[in-house]
Order: structure tokens, then C-alpha cells, then sequence
């Protein structure tokens, strides 16, 4: 599950930040495709934060399998900081959570805003 869920945080991370590269290279791609995607995504997000209780679905199917075979604790805190921690040593700023919420709200926004450029 950790690496699936690494997989999914890659790709979403290079999809959404490449959008931009994408819209200069294929300019045959609408700008509404871009702000309608950023929608869908935005939307599938929400509804999975709903359903799982404001944690993200990945980390809590993450932490199932581990307590299942006895892998170690759980964690708590988002599944970024996490990793960012145990990975790299790395600490977010401020109170856990709310640096890698917003900045998963700017990878989320980076499309709609490639979108709405092309627009101009």
C-alpha cells in the first residue's frame, strides 16, 4: 500500500505540476480541459476527506494493512509530514497538517490556473 500510495502522490504531484508544460506543448488541449479536471479532481478529493473523516483514504487503507501484519504503529498525522520526516528529517512548519494541506490545495489549483491563462 506505501508504495502505491507514493506512486499515486507522484504522479499526481508531476500531473498537476507539469499541467502547465503540457498546455505549451499540446495547445490542441482545451483550456476548459484543464479547469474542468482540476473540478473532478477537486471534487473527488472532497468526497473521499468526507467519507474517510478528514484523512486521506490512502493513509488510512495504509495504516489497516500495517496494524494487519503487525508492521509497526500507525501514524496520525498526514501522510506527508510523515514521510517528509521519517524520509528526509524533514519538518513542515507550524502545526502539523495545515503546510502539506495547503500545498496539495496549489497542486490541486495548478491546472485550473494553467486553464484559465490560456483563456486570456
Amino acid at each position: 500500500m506505501l508504495a502505491f500510495h507514493t506512486l499515486f502522490f507522484i504522479s499526481f504531484s508531476v500531473g498537476t505540476l507539469g499541467s502547465p508544460l503540457i498546455a505549451v506543448l499540446h495547445p490542441e488541449i482545451s483550456p476548459w480541459d484543464f479547469i474542468s479536471a482540476t473540478g473532478i479532481l477537486i471534487i473527488f478529493v472532497v468526497a473521499s476527506w468526507v467519507l474517510y473523516k478528514g484523512e486521506c483514504p490512502f493513509t488510512v487503507w495504509e495504516n489497516t494493512f500495517r496494524e494487519q501484519e503487525r508492521r509497526g504503529s500507525s501514524y496520525r498525522e498526514p501522510c506527508i509530514d510523515h514521510y517528509a520526516r521519517k524520509w528526509f528529517g524533514y519538518r513542515f512548519p507550524g502545526t502539523p497538517g495545515v503546510v502539506s494541506t495547503i500545498m496539495l490545495l496549489v497542486f490541486m489549483l495548478v491546472p485550473a490556473i494553467t486553464g484559465a491563462l490560456r483563456l486570456l
